[in-house]
C-alpha cells in the first residue's frame, strides 16, 4: 500500500476547501446582488393626454414583448382587428431597453395607425397600480404627448383573440 503523502493530502484539502469557499461567496452575492427584471410583458391600453392634429383616436394598444432587459414592442390604434394583431406579433416594430421602473423605446411605426404622426421615441415608468406612464414623440409633432397606459388581463386578452 501507499502511504499518504502529507504534502499532497495538504495541497488537495486547502483547494478543495478555496473551491467550497469560493462557490460560497458567489452564491451569497448572486442571490444578494442579482435580481431578475420586473416583468412587463403585456398588452396595455394607451391613452394620450391629448389628441393629435386631424386625429379623433388617441386609444392605442402597445403590445410588449420582454426577455430580460430588453424589450421588443408593437403600436396600434385598432385593438380588435385580428389581421393587424397578427401582423403586430409577428413584426415588432420598436425596441428598447428595461432600466429599474423606466424604459425607452424607438422605432418605426406604421404611420397609417396613428392618423399620419410617424412616432420616434417612446419613454415609460412603470405605476404602482401595473401600468404605465410616460410621453411619445413624433416626428413632425412639436412636442411629445403624454399618456397613461392600463395593462390588459391576460383574460381579456384570450376573448379578444376569439372575437
Amino acid at each position: 500500500m501507499h502511504q499518504f503523502n502529507v504534502k499532497s493530502l495538504t495541497f488537495y484539502t486547502i483547494a478543495i476547501t478555496s473551491v467550497m469557499l469560493l462557490f460560497k461567496v458567489v452564491t451569497v452575492y448572486g442571490e444578494s446582488q442579482l435580481k431578475a427584471p420586473k416583468s412587463i410583458s403585456g398588452k396595455y391600453y394607451i391613452t394620450l393626454a391629448e389628441n393629435l392634429s386631424n386625429c379623433k383616436k388617441n386609444t392605442l394598444v402597445l403590445d410588449v414583448q420582454q426577455s430580460g432587459i430588453f424589450l421588443n414592442a408593437s403600436l396600434s390604434s385598432t385593438p380588435n382587428n385580428q389581421e393587424i394583431s397578427t401582423y403586430i406579433e409577428k413584426n415588432p416594430s420598436l425596441n428598447g431597453k428595461l432600466h429599474n421602473n423606466s424604459f425607452s423605446l424607438s422605432g418605426r411605426v406604421n404611420n397609417t395607425i396613428l392618423c399620419n404622426a410617424i412616432p420616434e421615441r417612446l419613454q415609460a415608468s412603470l405605476v404602482p397600480e401595473g401600468g404605465l406612464s410616460g410621453q411619445v414623440t413624433f416626428k413632425d409633432v412639436s412636442k411629445s404627448i403624454k399618456f397613461n397606459a392600463i395593462l390588459q388581463k391576460p383574460q381579456e386578452q384570450s376573448t379578444q383573440s376569439f372575437k
